[in-house]
């Protein structure tokens, strides 16, 4: 038991340390685990887990962070029966882990049983995750109902006590604590059991469960009292304090840990820490003085697109398991809307392309497997156009949980309705409603993780009237109206990055000709002003590209040195990819079709593998014999090395055969 919790404190320090984006850290009473630690820590632990799954860019969970550490807070006595547990979906090495528990949106939050074996045994949270008060509640009612399910020792102290039974028999039962408490509650009795759990382990104070028509409790209240709680002290028979009517659990902890600790001699401190947790309605921030803003988030940088489409298709897509009915309709016509419109280099639009070719293809349905497995395939073939290190620039944040994947989501769709208004021009077929705003909506409500974004987002939909789109100017300014009115909404929100504070797109000194006299939009101006800033889409990269260097001469003397970077233009839509991946076809199919190309199928001719294999052995026989003569040469050598070399000397003469009988006649002839 020593070593497991050992094992679970190291691994909540080094999780805690290494993700910096994480939304919590070590001062929250919250265990943070990952891929490698969640199920060594949840799976068959003496203990439950209340788990948030969520994800560090999004807004909603940002939002909702306060609040979970308030609940932790108010939890934090409740380690030997529950631990609050989060984990960070954000982290691509967590994908499989969310994945597989079904993690489709965040915040989710799972409750996890007492010798919980796998993810089966994890428990959707529906209830209201911002009623604090209601949801530690509920976890205790959890607790109970595993208890009393597993035949728990413990299942015991959450049974109310028999009519019968006195207060001396409650003090005679309760040891040598210095209070009692009598909850008083009807079944369910969840406010009961949280006082229960919290308490457990205080040495100064039993609490028990009493239905309203106990003895004492008619005594002291009434028969039909209800949610009221009885605090004894030791030596009176009268209790010290009674709750008011429907008072809050946490109140009664407060009122209990304020006794006590007057008994004792201490003073009890403050609720201020908790009270500083709870969630604050945040006042709209006034927009920075213009002076002060930061003109780099003011641009379209390719690094960010493509960080966007690579997040985007290699881990918001494939988070479900399976992707069918109306969900894999958006996201058909959503890639269909991408490959486009979408800007970005050749390959990367060709892959987009591939990618459409082969999800129109496909049935009422498909997994992740089949999409990722595809996805991976074009993605090599095409040289990996698409970076796996999802990078920012203009929609870097000042905390890597800030901007980053929204900005950049919103940044693709409005690059992608100026290239569809600019490309479309002349076609009198295109319906923007139907090829870029609802495949956009569509994907937003049903693939955007950010649960509460996509919920606000339909709401936007309806009050903006999205349905009465119908023009390619009306495409365009739809979308930044949206747009605008979103960063209003959400201008000071916990989500907003105080270093590039949401504002009003574009301001005066962006493009002083899109307001007018009054200070009002200019919306003709600004309709010209979001085409060309949407289309010029910039090359700029997180690091310094590779520079040479240049010298200036005049009269063969240096005049200047300089610096030239190697940074090819970058087209948006150089050319058509769909003629590219045609003509690219049509000549691997005039190829295959050439003569050079007619060779016989190798791995099918039967007689070259057995006469391949016939070759093989017969030389390899005669290196074993070869060697094995070598060896046997080298130790005979070896062994009469001293007598070889006199014979060669004395007796030879250094004759080219002095081993032949003519010659050794001679040698001794008189």
């Amino acid at each position: 038991m020593l070593l497991r919790c050992l094992l679970l404190a190291i691994c909540s320090f080094v999780v805690r340390f290494v993700y910096a984006d994480s939304l919590y850290d070590a001062n929250d009473p919250i265990l943070e685990l990952d891929v490698d630690s969640f199920n060594g820590a949840v799976y068959n632990s003496d203990k439950a887990h209340f788990v948030e799954f969520y994800s560090s860019w999004c807004g909603a969970c940002i939002a909702y962070a306060p609040t979970f550490k308030q609940f932790a807070r108010h939890l934090a006595s409740w380690k030997p029966f529950v631990q609050v547990t989060a984990v960070n979906c954000a982290d691509e090495k967590n994908m499989p882990l969310c994945r597989e528990h079904s993690v489709n949106s965040f915040p989710t939050i799972k409750y996890f049983k007492h010798r919980a074996s796998d993810k089966n045994d994890g428990q959707l949270y529906k209830g209201n995750k911002f009623e604090v008060e209601q949801m530690e509640r509920d976890v205790a009612a959890f607790v109970r109902a595993d208890y009393e399910q597993q035949k728990h020792r413990l299942s015991g102290i959450f049974e109310p006590i028999g009519d019968s039974k006195t207060l001396d028999d409650i003090w005679t039962s309760s040891g040598s604590v210095n209070f009692i408490g009598v909850a008083v509650q009807e079944n369910p009795a969840s406010w009961a059991w949280a006082l229960q759990i919290n308490f457990y382990n205080d040495r100064n104070i039993h609490i028990v469960l009493a239905r309203p028509q106990h003895p004492e409790v008619v005594k002291q209240l009434s028969a039909d009292a209800n949610n009221r709680f009885l605090l004894y002290r030791r030596g009176e028979l009268s209790p010290v304090w009674t709750s008011p009517d429907s008072a809050k659990w946490t109140d009664i902890q407060e009122k209990i840990n304020q006794l006590v600790s007057e008994t004792q001699g201490v003073v009890a401190a403050p609720k201020g820490s908790d009270a500083a947790a709870k969630p604050v309605a945040v006042e709209p921030q006034a927009p920075a003085p213009v002076a002060n803003i930061d003109m780099r988030q003011y641009q379209v940088q390719l690094v960010d697109l493509r960080s966007t489409i690579s997040y985007m298709l290699f881990q918001e897509i494939p988070r479900r398991q399976v992707i069918g009915g109306d969900d894999l309709v958006a996201l058909k016509q959503w890639v269909r809307a991408m490959s486009k419109y979408a800007p970005g280099t050749t390959p990367m639009r060709r892959l987009l392309h591939r990618m459409n070719e082969w999800l129109q293809s496909q049935g009422s349905s498909i997994t992740y497997e089949d999409w990722s497995n595809k996805l991976e395939e074009i993605h090599v073939a095409l040289g990996n156009p698409l970076p796996k290190k999802i990078e920012w620039l203009a929609c870097a944040g000042s905390k890597p949980n800030l901007r980053g994947y929204t900005c950049g989501v919103w940044t693709l769709a409005h690059a992608m309705a100026a290239e569809a208004y600019k490309t479309e021009e002349h076609n009198t077929t295109f319906k923007p409603l139907d090829e870029v705003l609802e495949p956009f909506h569509q994907f937003i409500v049903r693939f955007l993780s950010c649960e509460w974004c996509a919920k606000n987002f339909r709401k936007e939909v309806v009050t903006h009237k999205l349905d009465q789109v119908s023009t390619r100017p009306e495409m365009v300014m739809w979308l930044w109206r949206v747009h605008n009115f979103v960063n209003a909404r959400l201008s000071g929100y916990h989500s907003d990055d105080p270093k590039f504070p949401k504002r009003q797109f574009p301001p005066s000194v962006l493009c002083g000709q899109c307001y007018d006299t009054n200070g009002a939009f200019d919306e003709t101006a600004i309709l010209n002003f979001l085409i060309t800033y949407y289309t010029d889409v910039r090359q700029d990269s997180v690091q310094a590209p590779p520079e040479y260097k240049v010298n200036e001469y005049k009269d063969g003397k240096l005049q200047a040195v300089g610096a030239r970077h190697l940074n090819p233009k970058f087209a948006v839509h150089a050319e058509k990819v769909a003629k590219l991946e045609e003509a690219e076809e049509r000549l691997k199919k005039e190829l295959d079709a050439s003569p050079q190309r007619q060779w016989k199928d190798i791995e099918g001719y039967e007689n070259l593998s057995s006469y391949t294999s016939g070759r093989s052995h017969f030389y390899f026989v005669w290196l074993v014999v070869i060697g094995i003569v070598i060896i046997i040469a080298y130790c005979k050598y070896r062994r009469n090395r001293s007598k070889f070399w006199k014979t060669f000397y004395y007796h030879n003469d250094f004759k080219l055969c002095p081993w032949s009988s003519d010659s050794a006649g001679r040698k001794y002839a008189v």
